[in-house]
């Protein structure tokens, strides 16, 4: 089950690309919307079980979050590495941490990838991808976050607008 759009929290631009999202493609499944800092370190820290170097792979401004893995190999469970990027996170000055993620600002969500059994979207996933593409206000719709299938659609900044 997934998030509803009142859930996700999102800024205007985001919850309007939602909701049209949503009446386009009614069995799309939103997964993450607006997130804090405890959120957002949880979120980092799942994907960076799969992959340790998943931080370095997605984030242009995640140096001090890879720093903080790289040097602590011991954080080997998704609490243990989620208490360490929140760590860092909050030693963060804000202008820093608004460049890591517009999930902060609730300019950006994601969904429930569509694929088949061969990596490739299904019919349905097609048809997500495309609209979520041709959304008002769109800045970027990813299909992978580093090495990971991640579908996100980020929206241009409510702050710099």
């Amino acid at each position: 089950m997934g998030l509803s759009i009142a859930q996700m929290k999102l800024s205007r631009i985001a919850r309007e690309g939602a909701e049209r999202l949503q009446a386009e493609c009614p069995w799309v499944v939103f997964t993450s919307g607006r997130r804090d800092l405890e959120d957002q370190a949880h979120a980092m820290a799942v994907n960076t079980m799969h992959d340790r170097q998943w931080i370095s792979q997605t984030y242009l401004h995640g140096q001090p979050l890879q720093r903080w893995v790289d040097a602590h190999p011991e954080a080997d469970s998704t609490e243990r590495l989620a208490e360490g990027l929140y760590t860092v996170m909050l030693a963060l000055p804000d202008a820093d941490i608004s460049k890591l993620s517009r999930h902060f600002t609730g300019d950006a969500f994601d969904v429930r990838p569509m694929q088949s059994e061969n990596g490739l979207p299904t019919l349905y996933g097609e048809k997500i991808i495309a609209a979520m593409r041709e959304l008002p206000g769109i800045d970027k719709v990813l299909l992978k976050e580093g090495r990971l299938v991640v579908w996100h659609a980020q929206f241009i900044s409510s702050v710099e607008v």
